[in-house]
């Protein structure tokens, strides 16, 4: 696993707090982004734990047709299909375990600040 350098946790944090509130604002409801999210760590785990970046890298370029599909379906799920295969595309051209781990990172950030900013818009 790849130690992020300050510059990139702030990153992470700040993209992943924008993003997460994004998605709460078009209306992508949990269950929506935790489905994507568990292909994600899918791909995750044959990285880390099966030691297989291409395999990680087939599973997330295969994730990208099932967020078209998702988009095609739900009016909502376009920007998550926008975004995240706009984030996904630099992990599949660049051989880069450090790409690799801030998309994993990013991708975690997202998941839980669209918890945050849902259950935020729950109690108003």
């Amino acid at each position: 696993m790849t130690t992020l350098t300050s510059e990139q946790a702030q990153k992470v944090n700040n993209t992943g707090d924008r993003i997460g509130e994004m998605f709460v604002e078009q209306g992508v409801s949990t269950s929506q982004l935790r489905k994507v999210y568990g292909e994600i760590k899918q791909a995750e785990n044959e990285f880390k734990f099966e030691d297989s970046p291409e395999q990680a890298k087939r599973t997330l370029l295969l994730l990208k047709p099932h967020l078209a599909y998702a988009a095609a379906r739900k009016e909502n799920m376009s920007v998550v299909n926008k975004k995240i295969s706009n984030l996904i595309d630099p992990v599949i051209k660049n051989n880069s375990s450090e790409e690799m781990e801030l998309f994993f990172r990013l991708m975690e950030a997202i998941v839980a600040y669209h918890a945050y900013y849902d259950n935020k818009k729950g109690d108003s």
